[in-house]
């Protein structure tokens, strides 16, 4: 494929995001502001028009059954960028953390061709095994958060069969301090929640280990875990085997430990996917105890997590009484929205150790 040609209304509806987003980065950095934004958005089959031999991509080309068609792709990559310049209005995300991408072309697609290419995002993503061909990937701005080292973490989920990879970054904020990040999107439920919990726990016991490595080294590193869990904050995969924790109301955190910031989330029935009428907290975010006891040169910031829902990403259901996600699909019908899933944000905020 060669470089993507956008339509003018693509641009228009994205246009004032974007200067925002610009007037902020250089108002916001110039400044001194220390907050800076995350994100983590499950883009649902994010898969670019060509065939992959080595993936089951069969759906997603121009001549199936969905008519997968590039104008339908550029569509995806307009709608896709759309809700990434507009998380946080005047604070847009310094990080964002994909689910259901298909590869590199797809990701140079949002930063070198779409809308969002003046924002100045690179991207990291490296191929999985997974059998769909969808990855995990990471855009970030370099200007705040600078890569360092990156790898695949693989997850086999049995003999000889693997989910797609957990992404592991160590990167650098303006002033220096280190954050390692895991982006995830374990293995769906597709076969039965309790069916396919097993894969789920093995993904969590590979993520678990490799928080373990981080803190064995420092523990009081700050790690911030986020992504799409396909489990709920209070499921086996996440309570007790990552050992993902709600925050304590005495605010007794532990180095070392793990505390899940959208779990009280989910106790409110917030969510951000809708199953069957019932919203569950599948895409979540934890964050290591240094990063909430303020021993840390990086805190999280608590109050600042929550769903994006803007009017425009959602659509009236027939079935439901609520709005839900404005989908890509529904079933085989083209229906030209944004994904299954809403993104989560959160802030992150550099305190110098004070």
């Amino acid at each position: 494929m060669t470089g993507l040609t956008w339509g003018l209304m693509s641009a228009r509806r994205i246009r004032i995001a974007i200067f925002a987003a610009l007037l902020c980065a250089c108002t916001v950095y110039a400044g001194g502001q220390e907050m800076i934004r995350f994100m983590t958005y499950n883009v649902e089959n994010f898969f670019d028009t060509e065939d992959d031999a080595l993936t089951d991509d069969d759906d997603f080309l121009p001549e199936a059954i969905r008519h997968w068609t590039v104008k339908r792709y550029r569509a995806k990559v307009a709608n896709v960028s759309r809700v990434i310049a507009a998380a946080g209005g005047w604070n847009p995300p310094a990080v964002v953390g994909l689910c259901e991408v298909e590869n590199d072309y797809v990701m140079r697609s949002l930063t070198l061709y779409g809308p969002l290419r003046q924002l100045g995002y690179e991207a990291l993503h490296y191929d999985s095994p997974d059998g769909r061909g969808i990855d995990v990937a990471l855009l970030y701005r370099p200007e705040i958060f600078t890569s360092v080292v990156s790898r695949p973490l693989r997850v086999e989920t049995g003999e000889g069969e693997f989910s797609r990879d957990i992404l592991y970054v160590m990167g650098t904020l303006p002033d220096g301090t280190q954050l390692h990040l895991f982006h995830v999107h374990f293995p769906s439920r597709r076969e039965g929640q309790q069916e396919s919990e097993p894969k789920r726990v093995k993904a969590a016991a590979v993520l678990r280990g490799a928080v373990d490595s981080v803190f064995a080294v420092d523990s009081g590193a700050a790690v911030v875990i986020m992504g799409d869990f396909n489990d709920t904050p209070v499921d086996r995969p996440v309570a007790d085997v990552l050992k993902a924790m709600p925050l304590p109301l005495d605010g007794a955190y532990e180095r070392g430990a793990l505390y899940n910031l959208t779990y009280v989330h989910s106790e409110r029935g917030e969510g951000s996917y809708c199953y069957k009428g019932v919203w569950q907290m599948l895409d979540q975010v934890i964050v290591s105890g240094s990063m909430l006891d303020g021993s840390a040169p990086l805190q999280a910031s608590p109050e600042s997590v929550g769903v994006m829902r803007e009017q425009w990403m959602m659509e009236r259901s027939g079935e439901w009484l609520d709005s839900l996600p404005k989908r890509t699909y529904k079933g085989m019908r083209y229906n030209g929205g944004y994904s299954d899933h809403l993104p989560v944000c959160f802030d992150l905020k550099l305190t110098g150790g004070q």
